[in-house]
This record gives C-alpha cells, structure tokens and sequence, in this order.
C-alpha cells in the first residue's frame, strides 16, 4: 500500500485530483440511518483537514460495522488516501 505525502496530496488537492468531502455521496444502500452519514461526513471532513487519528464510538447494535463499510467505500470513491 502506497500513502501519498503530505506535500503530494496538497498538490492533488489543488489540482483537483482528489474530491471534495461532500462531492460523492453516501451509499444509502450501506447506511440507512442519519447519525451514521453524519459521522461519515465528520470523518471525511477531518480526513480533508489533514487530520490523520480518528476514534469513533458507536453503542453496540446500532450499525458500527456498516458505518465503517459505508466509510471505506466513500473513501475509495473520494481517492483519498489510506492513513494509519
């Protein structure tokens, strides 16, 4: 797996290679309730902000596994690269 550099992405970025948070939208087919899209949105947003460690705490039986489903799709279609 290859990650992009910091200075890498900022070049994609302005050179408009790489989608803007809410430019792809959320398969509801993944997601079906409201507060999983927002913490998608939130995620993607952080990611665009160069945030790179998250934590996201879902109660048990409310569709973690889907959010995060749902993430890793949205986040293939934006081309963002993979962070650790």
């Amino acid at each position: 797996m290859v990650r992009d550099a910091p200075e890498d992405l900022e070049r994609r970025f302005a050179a408009g290679a790489v989608a803007g948070p809410r430019s792809v939208p959320i398969d509801r087919r993944i997601v079906e309730r409201e507060y999983q899209t927002d913490c998608i949105e939130i995620l993607t947003g952080a990611v665009h902000r160069g945030q790179r460690k998250m934590l996201v705490e879902i109660a048990a039986g409310t569709g973690e596994t889907r959010t995060a489903s749902a993430r890793a799709d949205n986040r293939r279609n934006l081309r963002l690269p993979c962070l650790r």
